[in-house]
C-alpha cells in the first residue's frame, strides 16, 4: 500500500517524512532493499493516478527507477487495465494478480503463503500453519493467527523499523503467532 501520489497518504498514515517527500522516500527505501534481479511482490494500491495515458506515464516513470522484477496484485484503489497497460509498457512488471499461493522457506521450515490485498481470516491450508500476508489495513489492525499485515505503514510497529519486509522477516514474525 505505498499509495504513490496519494496527496494525503502521509497525514493518514504515520508516515515518518513530509508529504512532499513521499515519492522520493519510497523510492529511496525501496531500492535501499531491492536489488535489481529479487522479485518484489506488491499487495496492491501501489499508486493513487486516474486510469488514463497521463496516469500510466506517472506510474512508468516511477517503475522504472524502481529496481527488482514486480509481482502487482490488485488493491481496492488498482484498476486490472491499468495494470495491464503497465506490464506491456515496462518489463519490471512480471504479474498481475488478486490472490497468489506460494510456497516460502526452506526444508521442513517450507511453508504455504497465501498473499491478497485484504486480510482473510480464513484461507487456504490455515488450518495446517500456511501464513497469510495482506495490506490495505495500514497497519491498523492485528488479525487472529498467522495473518499478517506486511503493509509498510506497519512496519515500524511490527520490525521496528520503516521497511519492506522479507521472506525471513514473515516467517520469523509468523513463528511468534
Amino acid at each position: 500500500d505505498l499509495h504513490f501520489f496519494h496527496k494525503k497518504i502521509c497525514q493518514v498514515c504515520p508516515r515518518p517524512w513530509a508529504q512532499e517527500e513521499n515519492e522520493q522516500k519510497l523510492v529511496e527505501l525501496w531500492n535501499s532493499q531491492v536489488l535489481p534481479g529479487d522479485t518484489v511482490w506488491h499487495l496492491g494500491d501501489f499508486f493513487f493516478l486516474n486510469n488514463n495515458a497521463k496516469g500510466v506515464e506517472t506510474a512508468l516513470s516511477v517503475i522504472e527507477q524502481l529496481n527488482g522484477n514486480i509481482r502487482c496484485l490488485l488493491g481496492n484503489h488498482d484498476a486490472s487495465d491499468f495494470f495491464k497497460a503497465l506490464q506491456k509498457r515496462s518489463n519490471k512488471i512480471v504479474s498481475v494478480d488478486r490472490h497468489v499461493e506460494i510456497k516460502i522457506g526452506e526444508g521442513k521450515a517450507k511453508k504455504k503463503l497465501v498473499m491478497n490485498h485484504y486480510p482473510m481470516f480464513t484461507f487456504n491450508q490455515s488450518h495446517r500453519g500456511a501464513i497469510m500476508i495482506h495490506g490495505h489495513e495500514h497497519g491498523r489492525i492485528h488479525a487472529p493467527g498467522k495473518v499478517i499485515d506486511v503493509g509498510l505503514d506497519g512496519s515500524f510497529e511490527r520490525l521496528g523499523e520503516w521497511r519492506f519486509w522479507t521472506e525471513q522477516d514473515i516467517l520469523e514474525y509468523a513463528a511468534g503467532l
